[in-house]
């Protein structure tokens, strides 16, 4: 530049809103991530074959203290053997299914 004038740049930040934003969206994915825990947990629930109705009593949800994250399954020993089937035994799933259902409306959630 001509004169040895330069352009300056000064920025000055009256409130920093960035800690409460990403505040917000934390707790905009944890209920997020809450929904679609309890909706997996729900239509598992529904597509479970039931016998005895144990294995569908037994699906249950757990959501981590920090709410980023669920776990749904059960602790039924034999819950795998009906989800994967086994060699004398067809699958019968109804956790995956759930939770591709689900998966496919998150979008949808989201909003």
């Amino acid at each position: 530049m001509a004169g040895g004038g330069g352009i300056g740049l000064s920025v000055r930040v009256v409130r920093d809103e960035i800690p409460e934003a990403i505040r917000d969206q934390q707790a905009r994915v944890s209920a997020l991530v809450r929904r679609a825990a309890f909706e997996i947990e729900a239509r598992a629930k529904q597509l479970a074959p039931v016998r005895t109705g144990h294995l569908r009593n037994s699906i249950q949800t757990d959501v981590e203290s920090n709410g980023l994250a669920a776990h749904v399954g059960t602790s039924v020993a034999y819950a795998a053997y009906v989800e994967f089937g086994t060699r004398r035994m067809a699958p019968r799933p109804y956790l995956a299914p759930a939770a591709e259902a689900v998966r496919a409306d998150l979008a949808r959630m989201a909003w």
